[in-house]
């Protein structure tokens, strides 16, 4: 055998054959013509190195013991993941084998005994095929590269996901061993992926990765460094560096690279407009979640689409049930009236408000809402919701207080026009000198005070006096007329109501012991109070408590009672028309009022008092009475007290036509009324005194007052109720009105 001149040439060759002889000849034969070769005694010691290391060639021997060269080759070209290899078969077979063995897929085959030029000849042919594969191959890859490449580009939007995609394909489509991807970020590059060169680089500008790139290709000698910059629409985005050893880039490589970092460069600014997007709905999505708003959508079909946990919470329904719900279904009628108003108002073209009542929950919503269009399909309406239920208690609340001091306010305006010092009760009676004594000592306490005496004896007088002496003295001065209110009203003006607690009931109303706070309540002519108004009053005076009609809210007041009465409350308790447990409760500190008859010298003292105030009111300016006048007044023994005096001469300084006031301008009988103030007769109580001349003085009342009723019960000191049951009692009927009398009154007018 003569051996091939020694050469370096490429290829791993794999001889198989288990004739050891043969193999080793051929072995050493291709050996000394510069191949790599290594041997194998069976085909499962063939397969075994196949699977361990590549080779460019197999030669295969047909005719093995155990497994033989057809299943040896069905099992090469079944090994998983092996690169194509040449196989050549080695046969002393007829040509049926041959063909045989081509179909099972061999490359060439050589009948034995062959000469070793043959089989050079044929070696040479098998490694040339293999190299035109491999290249085959790697174009192919490249391609497939590329084609991953474009898929990626148009399919991914996760930029980390995408740009290792881009690592591997592009070192396939390149030929490249390592590809970094930066993203430029505050005018710095930083590493989006990084595998090769630039791990050391660290963050750096553009500009200088692009130095630095040249530089390390230099370094690097035997290899090529490639940096493309990745551009958007707004300038630079990132950049492109790949690194390969052996052969630089060819010129097609680089424009095909800056090909594909301007595709990049799209796809980079939208994945981070994307990731920006992303980032602000997840922000935004947070904002919502921990909103205490709630946000939701009404959609075309007129159902709720949630979209925070608040909405649950807010419409006091479960999450399953909200999505798709009709207002009126989730939130009742009146919700689903309000919505619609809303979207009405919002559909033409600016936001609307408004406050959303929810019937079930008893809760108040503010409710925004915008009308939002969309390119296909109908519009929709998003709405951001707030709970206000609490706020409008409270500015229910302070509304209510508001009414309370504007009371309070006109109550003291009209205490503020009156002087309430003991000088207003005018008096050099020893009687009242002792009243007075006596409200200084009462009023410096807490005490309730029970003021009694006869109609138009002065009691509110002597009221405000104990007030305005008290400690309580800066605070408002309340007078409920309890012989004045209707019985069907008098609770709720004493306590309060709230809204609907009775027929009429249209607004909450602040009752006069809560609008007395911090100062007095004075109860006129109480003993007409009814029983069960009683039984409430006590406790007001047992605790300081009270519940407004029709509400179960417990309302405390530290006011002053002051309670006056013209009737003898022991009879009413005895008759049972007045709580005893009350009249004791009442019963601590009395003042007694003594009628007007019982205090010497008291008429000629207060009808110029009176005469003088009403000058002033009326604008006249009388210097006084006659003395026959005065005498006049004296003379009469004055029922009505000091109201019908004051009366009398108020009515003088209206009509008196001279200076002076004269016996002809006093409406009162000419023949003096017998004075129960002499020393050696008894004195009579009011109601004794009342009803012997009860009648008379009726009807003098009604002919000084022309017949007119309300006038002649407000003389009397009475309503008008009463005022007709005595005159029904007593006969008393008006004279029938003369047609004059009518000319005269319309000419008047």
């Amino acid at each position: 055998m003569i051996l091939p001149p020694p050469r370096k040439v490429s290829g791993r060759i794999l001889v198989v054959d288990d004739e050891v002889d043969a193999c080793n000849m051929t072995a050493e034969f291709l050996s000394a013509g510069g191949y790599e070769v290594e041997t194998a005694r069976s085909g499962f010691e063939a397969l075994d190195k196949l699977a361990a290391r590549p080779f460019d060639l197999v030669l295969l021997d047909i005719l093995m013991e155990g497994m033989d060269g057809f299943e040896t080759l069905k099992r090469i070209r079944a090994l998983p993941g092996a690169p194509y290899i040449p196989v050549i078969v080695l046969t002393a077979l007829d040509s049926s084998h041959r063909d045989f063995g081509i179909e099972r897929g061999a490359d060439d085959y050589i009948s034995k005994p062959y000469r070793m030029d043959d089989l050079l000849a044929r070696v040479k042919v098998g490694l040339r095929l293999k190299r035109l594969h491999d290249q085959l191959y790697a174009e192919k890859e490249k391609v497939s590269a590329l084609y991953r490449i474009a898929k990626a580009l148009n399919s991914m939007d996760d930029l980390e996901q995408l740009a290792a995609v881009l690592a591997r394909e592009v070192k396939a489509a390149f030929d490249a061993h390592h590809a970094d991807f930066l993203v430029l970020s505050g005018g710095v590059a930083r590493p989006l992926l990084r595998e090769g060169l630039s791990e050391p680089v660290g963050d750096s500008p553009l500009s200088a990765l692009r130095s630095l790139s040249s530089v390390m290709a230099e370094a690097v000698g035997a290899g090529d460094v490639l940096f493309e910059p990745v551009s958007g629409r707004d300038g630079p985005l990132g950049a492109l560096v790949l690194f390969r050893s052996g052969d630089p880039f060819s010129p097609e490589q680089r424009e095909g690279l800056g090909e594909l970092s301007a595709l990049f460069g799209a796809v980079m600014e939208r994945c981070l407009l994307r990731r920006s997007l992303e980032e602000d709905e997840r922000r935004l999505r947070h904002v919502i979640e921990n909103a205490c708003d709630a946000f939701f959508l009404i959609r075309p079909d007129g159902r709720i689409t949630p979209l925070n946990a608040r909405c649950a919470d807010l419409f006091s329904a479960p999450p399953e049930r909200l999505d798709g719900a009709s207002a009126a279904d989730l939130l009742g009628a009146p919700a689903a009236e309000a919505l619609d108003a809303l979207m009405a108002r919002a559909s033409a073209g600016s936001p609307a408000k408004g406050e959303v009542p929810l019937e079930r929950s008893g809760k108040v919503l503010h409710v925004s809402m915008v009308r939002v269009e969309r390119e296909a399909g109908d519009p929709f309406f998003e709405c951001l919701a707030r709970d206000v239920t609490d706020e409008r208690l409270k500015i229910s609340e302070l509304d209510r207080e508001r009414r309370f001091l504007e009371q309070k306010v006109d109550i003291l305006a009209g205490e503020l026009a009156r002087s309430h010092e003991f000088a207003g009760i005018v008096s050099r009676s020893p009687l009242m000198f002792d009243l007075f004594a006596r409200i200084r000592r009462i009023a410096a306490t807490d005490a309730t005070v029970l003021i009694t005496g006869e109609t138009g004896a002065g009691k509110e007088l002597v009221a405000r006096a104990v007030h305005y002496n008290s400690r309580v003295k800066d605070g408002p001065f309340v007078k409920v007329d309890c012989g004045a209110l209707p019985r069907n009203l008098l609770e709720s003006e004493l306590f309060g109501h709230v809204k609907g607690a009775f027929t009429g009931a249209v607004r909450d109303r602040t009752g006069r012991f809560e609008l007395a706070r911090g100062g007095s309540v004075f109860l006129d002519e109480m003993g007409n109070l009814p029983l069960d108004v009683q039984a409430k009053l006590l406790r007001v005076l047992q605790d300081g408590l009270f519940e407004p009609v029709g509400s179960t809210r417990t309302v405390r007041t530290d006011a002053r009672i002051i309670a006056a009465t013209n009737a003898d409350l022991s009879t009413e308790v005895r008759a049972g028309r007045f709580r005893s447990d009350l009249y004791f409760r009442l019963n601590v500190a009395v003042l007694e009022v003594p009628p007007l008859r019982d205090r010497p010298g008291g008429v000629p003292l207060l009808a110029p008092h009176f005469l003088n105030e009403f000058n002033l009111r009326h604008g006249r300016e009388l210097r006084g009475f006659s003395p026959d006048a005065l005498s006049l007044l004296e003379s009469w023994n004055w029922p009505g007290n000091v109201r019908e005096l004051r009366n009398v001469v108020e009515e003088a300084v209206i009509l008196a036509p001279g200076p002076l006031v004269e016996p002809g301008d006093l409406r009162i009988p000419l023949s003096p009324a017998p004075s129960p103030a002499r020393a050696d007769k008894p004195r009579a109580s009011l109601r004794s005194a009342l009803e012997r001349p009860e009648k008379d003085i009726l009807l003098a009342a009604l002919r000084r007052n022309a017949w007119n009723c309300s006038r002649t019960a407000g003389e009397l000191g009475v309503s008008r109720t009463t005022l007709y049951k005595k005159m029904k009692r007593f006969g008393i009927t008006p004279p029938p009105r003369r047609k004059s009398d009518n000319i005269e009154r319309a000419g008047t007018r």
